[in-house]
């Protein structure tokens, strides 16, 4: 569940400390975020330490008469794709902090294929893409309000959220909800990502995405080969 609301309606000049004061009887806070929308309104992101808090806060606090304005309370949803949140697919689920080359890795947002540089790994020692990795990656086009991931760190034939994985067991199947403050933002993303796509990368543009991934799997396991060799 969801620990973010978001409220819309606000007035103007409505600052962190308002809803602190206003919501702080829901629960905890953890974090505000307050932004300015019209020379009139702001709208504001509040986040707090646990699910419950936030769906007593939407429902106390929805629709509640503010400076003769009725004000909206709603739980910002995850691990779903919705106007301002973005499904990103085809994590790297494992990188190394040395020793490690870049190699172009299909990711997809939201039907949109494109190429990012990520890291591969060839030593024994791993560790998985994080959720602040990927929220470093995405937060130039946008404030972000929450990164979740929708599936465990498995292996064929382990047990659910085993995570000693070998090497040649180890896929790239991460899939990760990246939720921004706006709908601008995620609009952003998903643009800027296609630019990249359409001036950087027109080789893999026509191409299925079976056979890229075809493809790059096979070069990955050549060079993962070539560093084994190399290092022993």
């Amino acid at each position: 569940m969801s620990v973010w609301i978001q409220i819309t309606n606000l007035p103007y000049n409505y600052c962190e400390n308002d809803v602190y004061n206003m919501f702080g009887e829901a629960g905890t806070v953890r974090q505000v975020l307050t932004e300015k929308v019209s020379l009139f309104k702001s709208i504001a992101l509040v986040q707090f330490f646990n699910s419950g808090s936030a769906r007593s806060a939407a429902c106390k606090k929805d629709q509640t008469v503010l400076g003769g304005v009725v004000i909206r309370v709603k739980i910002v949803w995850c691990l779903k794709e919705t106007i301002t949140t973005i499904k990103v697919s085809n994590l790297p689920l494992y990188a190394t902090k040395k020793d490690a080359i870049y190699l172009p890795l299909v990711l997809q947002t939201t039907n949109i294929f494109c190429l990012i540089p990520t890291l591969v790994a060839f030593k024994k020692k791993k560790r998985t893409a994080s959720e602040l990795e990927v929220h470093d990656y995405f937060v130039p086009f946008g404030d972000i309000i929450d990164v979740r991931f929708d599936k465990p760190l498995t292996c064929p034939g382990q047990p659910q959220g085993a995570n000693n994985c070998d090497n040649k067991q180890t896929t790239n199947n991460k899939t990760g909800f990246i939720s921004f403050a706006r709908v601008d933002y995620a609009l952003r993303a998903c643009n800027e990502m296609d630019v990249e796509n359409e001036t950087d990368t027109k080789t893999y543009t026509h191409v299925g995405p079976f056979f890229v991934c075809f493809a790059l799997c096979r070069i990955m396991k050549k060079k993962e080969l070539e560093m084994e060799a190399q290092f022993g």
